[in-house]
């Protein structure tokens, strides 16, 4: 399994409420359907930050993913929701797991 891992402070005209509803739309019309794609999670940080993790089958298929962001629905309104400047990204893939 392949993670991306993305930390990002919210733009300071979005609620998390608004954050949630875009992410939602942008799960049901696009990521969902991408090959590979397993599960996103959403997680607060601190007040105004969040932390994505987004699970993929493979590497190959997330960096695929990542090419047709640009065609997404909605992905003006889910940047938006970013602060300019805040986004950074990791990848890790699973080496090991130890309960369930």
């Amino acid at each position: 399994m392949y993670k991306d891992i993305i930390s990002y402070q919210l733009n300071t005209n979005c609620t998390e409420s608004q954050l949630l509803d875009v992410a939602s739309k942008v799960y049901e019309d696009w990521m969902k359907h991408q090959d590979g794609f397993i599960k996103w999670e959403i997680h607060r940080e601190k007040e105004d930050s969040c932390i994505d993790i987004v699970y993929w089958n493979s590497k190959e298929q997330a960096k695929a993913s990542e090419a047709s962001m640009k065609d997404m629905a909605h992905g003006a309104d889910w940047f938006a929701c970013y602060l300019p400047g805040t986004i950074a990204s990791r990848n890790v893939k699973d080496v090991v797991k130890f309960g369930s």
